[in-house]
């Protein structure tokens, strides 16, 4: 069992070669786990622009992760597609 961020939970976790890509809700906040002990492989947050609010209406459900090459694929909630190491969480690029 792990916790998850305050929000809805709507989580479609994307699984490949044993570990679990897990999105947040309300944030743009990312998790790699072993799928089969749950162990914490990396965390990931971005930091969000402190008016996004203002700016952006926040829907608060993350549902969309994919991957390609070693790369985890996640468009952030200022509309960042970013390139998250699948294997280290560190950003290889953003757009």
């Amino acid at each position: 069992m792990r916790a998850m961020d305050e929000g809805p939970q709507e989580i479609r976790p994307l699984v490949y070669d044993g570990v679990m890509y897990i999105a947040h809700p309300n944030s743009d906040h990312l998790q790699a786990l072993d799928a089969t002990t749950g162990d914490l492989i990396w965390d990931y947050t971005r930091r969000t622009p402190a008016d996004l609010r203002e700016h952006v209406r926040l829907g608060g459900r993350t549902r969309h992760l994919a991957i390609y090459g070693t790369n985890i694929f996640h468009l952030s909630a200022d509309a960042h597609l970013l390139a998250i190491d699948a294997r280290t969480g560190e950003v290889a690029w953003e757009s």
